[in-house]
């Protein structure tokens, strides 16, 4: 198993087990991670940004196997089901929606790029219009 692969599967084992340092010690200190919520660089606005997810979510369970890998150089794929129960406040583009109790089902895809052994840009992609239209939160459409 290459680096790229060992990494991207150490954090994804971090986030099952809710484990930050575990996350943490896939990425390097000075990552970039790149959502449809935004850039968050470094570890501590990366963390921030986990932990705020885990208080929204705080059952959030990625799937044991992961619905897609791959792995091509210094880059690894992986697509990953989530199921969580909305049980905390959950911010989005400067809002704040109160917790409903709602369940989802969220797939996301990251895309990390390595270097001596760590993730120095992960990319996170997922549906943020599902994510919000689950919650019953569908923004106005312009």
């Amino acid at each position: 198993m290459g680096q790229a692969r060992e990494a991207m599967d150490r954090m994804i084992g971090g986030f099952r087990a809710k484990d930050m340092d575990k996350v943490m010690s896939a990425l390097s200190p000075a990552v970039v991670v790149t959502s449809p919520e935004g850039v968050a660089q470094g570890h501590e606005e990366f963390s921030s940004y986990v932990a705020l997810f885990w208080e929204a979510f705080p059952d959030a369970l990625a799937a044991e196997e992961a619905s897609a890998e791959a792995t091509r150089g210094d880059t690894a794929v992986c697509e990953v089901s989530v199921t969580a129960t909305h049980t905390g406040p959950y911010l989005v583009a400067g809002a704040v929606i109160p917790p409903t109790g709602r369940a989802l089902r969220l797939r996301i895809c990251y895309v990390g790029t390595v270097e001596d052994g760590v993730i120095v840009s992960l990319r996170e992609y997922y549906d943020q219009m599902d994510l919000l239209t689950q919650l019953g939160h569908r923004p106005e459409m312009v």
